[in-house]
């Protein structure tokens, strides 16, 4: 229905039959996702990518910029002239 994988949904609280929006970058460069802490998730990584097609875990790749606390996940988008972007990969 939004392209949101349901594991996603799940981890995020929100509903697989409704649409969901897709958390944005906020003024600071900032993506924060939220999280269920009733959800019971096997595992979840933010991964990055510079092309959409190869896929790094971010905890590797820019460790600095990956926050996880209590409610939320946040990555800090990187400055620089290097596209970079970003998702988030949950296993339910």
């Amino acid at each position: 229905l939004d392209g949101i994988p349901n594991g996603a949904e799940y981890f995020m609280g929100t509903a697989g039959d409704a649409f969901t929006v897709n958390p944005g970058i906020d003024s600071f460069g900032v993506v924060t996702w939220p999280r269920d802490l009733s959800a019971t998730i096997s595992s979840f990584k933010v991964e990055t990518s510079p092309d959409l097609v190869t896929w790094t875990d971010a905890s590797i790749s820019y460790p600095a910029n990956l926050s996880i606390t209590g409610s939320n996940v946040a990555f800090t988008m990187p400055t620089g002239p290097t596209k970079v972007f970003v998702r988030l990969n949950v296993t339910p």
